[in-house]
């Protein structure tokens, strides 16, 4: 049972019960940099699992990690830069990726300097930082947490290193797009398509075109109208 909270600059950290009231409540801070130049989250499988994220709110990049032990909050701890710049290397996305990216994520703040790997620091961005730009990852996201489904990172990664590029007439100063949604993303991946370079790339984006579509006819996750 995953439990989320966000601490609302200024104010104390606000439980939120399920994961798309967490990413919307994310969005909502995001877009108000005035607040802060941070925005701190938590994730948790289990009371005893509680991890702390950093999110930077300028350009929404997971920055820094923390976790709380015993009922105390230790020392945040900048992810080394290495791991946060996406690698082309696949990787799979599923509920025992999320708990282990969690679990090592607590590992690595508290001692262990080994625990702390691409793959790991790839889950978090995705399930975080990811699904707060895309809708379609959100929802992806919620697929993996509800209904156990299993994705690759090859499908979304045109998408989501294009995401400055793809919004940049809309992502400037206060005017961030955050939620991109699934209407924009499959124009958007239509013009991914037609730059795409190598037949791998237009395979992992017709993947990704159909999970969207896939989604968008199960009206998810609640009356969705905008695909």
């Amino acid at each position: 049972m995953y439990s989320y909270a966000v601490q609302i600059p200024g104010a104390s950290w606000i439980e939120i019960a399920d994961y798309h009231g967490f990413i919307s409540t994310i969005r909502q801070q995001l877009k108000v940099p005035e607040k802060g130049e941070n925005l701190d989250i938590k994730v948790a499988t289990s009371e005893e699992s509680k991890l702390l994220v950093r999110i930077k709110t300028a350009d929404a990049y997971i920055s820094h990690l923390n976790a709380e032990k015993g009922g105390k909050v230790g020392n945040w701890k900048e992810i080394p830069k290495d791991l946060i710049n996406y690698s082309e290397k696949d990787q799979i996305l599923n509920e025992s990726g999320i708990e282990d990216a969690i679990a090592q994520g607590r590992k690595w703040v508290l001692g262990d300097i080994k625990a702390l790997t691409e793959g790991p620091v790839k889950i978090l961005a995705f399930m975080l930082a990811e699904a707060a730009r895309f809708t379609v990852v959100q929802y992806s996201v919620s697929e993996i947490l509800v209904h156990e489904q299993e994705y690759h990172w090859k499908m979304f990664e045109l998408l989501l290193k294009n995401w400055k590029d793809l919004c940049k007439e809309k992502c400037q100063a206060k005017e961030k797009t955050f939620g991109l949604s699934m209407q924009m993303t499959n124009i958007y991946t239509k013009q991914l398509l037609n730059g795409a370079r190598t037949e791998e790339e237009k395979k992992w984006l017709k993947q990704m075109q159909a999970t969207a579509e896939t989604l968008c006819k199960q009206g998810y996750p609640m009356g969705l109208s905008a695909c």
